[in-house]
């Protein structure tokens, strides 16, 4: 482990909320969020998420300029660390790939907000601190390279993490995008994403983090793992492995709408898909 130490125009469709869904002003991304108890879940792009838990705010992979991020009104509230995201604990980033993270748009909300710590591979880390500014948060940049297969368990602002390596899939087991699969405890609620990845041959890994006893509230799956009919190893790792309360599906895209999400929530009634 290295510790460097020391996220559009989306039109969402009515979320699928297993209790409520509340409305907000602003950016019409806003109109759709799931809501229980303490704890919001806002999707900011197509692979992008915000939550606020209780005293503990999280942005996902939603730091990019990439015209399947943010509305230009609500990146530049990311940005500028304006509310609800001033008070941001963690800004975590699976990959570099452009639809998850801008090297600029993070490094502006750090600027914004001197609270904010990120957590992500090698390959971000790098391409910040390419910035000429990066030395004014370089200590609020935990960068981690785990081995294929390596399950590291980490503090980042006091919050308990679990993190570890997946496949991309381009092609087959591919690393190479240095994409991390994070758990978050924020305190009473536990947080997990798989950023994107191709089930196949994961399962091991996740056998050996067993999120299952870790009581995940809400994991950030992509749809990849849906994809029953060619990759019925992602299915069995929900099923066994991850066992949330809520997933999520991320990176849903128009075409997914329709017979897929209808699958899902067939199969998973605590499936929120916006």
């Amino acid at each position: 482990m290295t510790n460097t130490a020391r996220p559009f125009g989306l039109m969402l469709a009515v979320a699928v909320c297993t209790t409520s869904c509340t409305g907000m002003g602003g950016s019409r991304e806003y109109s759709q969020a799931h809501t229980e108890s303490s704890v919001t879940v806002r999707q900011l792009s197509v692979p992008g998420f915000f939550v606020s838990a209780g005293d503990r705010a999280v942005i996902l992979d939603a730091l990019t300029r990439d015209r399947s991020g943010p509305a230009e009104e609500t990146l530049e509230m990311l940005e500028t660390a304006a509310p609800p995201f001033n008070e941001v604990d963690l800004i975590l980033v699976t990959h570099s790939h452009r639809d998850h993270f801008h090297g600029e748009s993070v490094s502006r909300h750090l600027l914004h907000n001197s609270n904010a710590v990120v957590v992500t591979g090698m390959l971000v880390r790098n391409e910040l601190a390419a910035l000429p500014e990066f030395r004014q948060f370089e200590d609020r940049v935990i960068a981690l390279d785990p081995e294929p297969g390596e399950v590291v368990e980490m503090e980042a602002k006091g919050i308990p993490m679990k993190v570890f390596r997946l496949s991309h899939g381009e092609p087959g087991n591919d690393y190479s995008w240095d994409n991390l699969a994070m758990m978050a405890d924020l305190g009473a609620t536990r947080i997990f994403t798989t950023g994107d990845v191709d089930p196949i041959g994961q399962t091991a890994v996740f056998e050996r983090a067993r999120l299952d006893r870790d009581s995940i509230d809400y994991a950030f799956v992509s749809f990849t793992m849906f994809e029953n009919e060619n990759q019925p190893e992602g299915l069995s790792i929900i099923d066994e492995y991850i066992k949330p309360r809520h997933i999520v599906v991320a990176h849903l895209f128009n075409r997914h709408y329709g017979e897929f999400t209808e699958r899902i929530s067939n199969r998973y009634a605590n499936a929120i898909i916006f």
